[in-house]
């Protein structure tokens, strides 16, 4: 193993998160894929025009530890539909001792973990985990 080199890396904790934890449940997974919310996250940009995102969940893997959100993109200008996009996003989920785990078989030696992106040390309801670690 080579010595030097740092890693900084950041998860969101997702049990801390109603809609996706709910999701591992076998009763919301014979749910899916959810469908499509009537309205989107609507944003004005500097542009003038008016973006639109829409998010739901198509499958969640509690054994495999994954779920995928598909999200639909709409850009908007005076009432006119300018643009459209769709994707699948696949996001493995990752708990704390997983990824320390990790680390320490990829050769960190050093790891610090704080919650929120402050110098706070994590605790369980921090949504965000950061990861510094030194090899």
């Amino acid at each position: 193993m080579d010595e030097g080199g740092a890693l900084l890396v950041n998860i969101q904790a997702e049990y801390t998160d109603r809609e996706t934890w709910d999701g591992w449940l076998s009763e919301k997974r014979k749910g899916m894929p959810q469908a499509w919310p009537a309205a989107g996250e609507r944003k004005q940009v500097s542009d003038g025009s008016e973006l639109v995102v829409r998010f739901r969940l198509v499958d969640v893997n509690p054994l495999e530890q994954y779920y995928i959100r598909e999200t639909h993109l709409e850009k908007w200008r005076d009432g006119n539909l300018l643009a459209s996009e769709s994707y699948a996003l696949r996001e493995n989920v990752y708990l704390n001792n997983e990824l320390l785990l990790m680390l320490q078989v990829a050769g960190f030696s050093e790891v610090i973990v704080v919650g929120n992106y402050t110098d706070e040390p994590a605790v369980p309801e921090h949504a965000d985990l950061v990861f510094f670690a030194i090899k």
